[in-house]
């Protein structure tokens, strides 16, 4: 075998062997996705949800859900999409929170909670984790 392809399936063949540990270590410092990301520890658990929920503060400080433009809907979805899949490796709540804000001249601030279950690896037990993401008008 010419020395050249050899070395390269060498590289391959270390790349594989070592690519669980890396994903195993995404997984549990940054809440990535088991089920992507061609990692194998999809098959010790059920494919994570994540759910992004939007809402309004008006001018008095009352929370509650507003009139969410198609362009909201759509941000919105795309990042709960990525974050479903990259968990906390993608950007912060509190900039989705700011962009929609940015288009909502009639709210005071738009808060932003996520809610992604997780396998809590104390108790091997589905547990719901919130993060929260807020941008207030200056």
């Amino acid at each position: 075998m010419n020395p050249l392809k050899r070395r390269w399936v060498i590289i391959l063949l270390v790349l594989l062997t070592f690519w669980p540990l890396a994903h195993r270590v995404l997984v549990a410092k940054f809440n990535v996705n088991p089920w992507k990301l061609a990692g194998w520890a999809m098959f010790c658990v059920p494919n994570p949800k994540t759910k992004v929920r939007p809402y309004g503060i008006s001018k008095d400080g009352t929370k509650g859900p507003f009139t969410a433009t198609p362009e909201d809907i759509y941000e919105i979805n795309i990042y709960n999409h990525r974050r479903g899949i990259l968990g906390s490796l993608t950007p912060h709540p509190d900039e989705i929170a700011k962009r929609v804000l940015a288009r909502h001249p009639e709210l005071e601030g738009v808060g932003v909670n996520i809610y992604q279950y997780h396998v809590d690896l104390k108790t091997a037990l589905l547990k719901w984790k919130l993060e929260k993401g807020l941008a207030l008008r200056e």
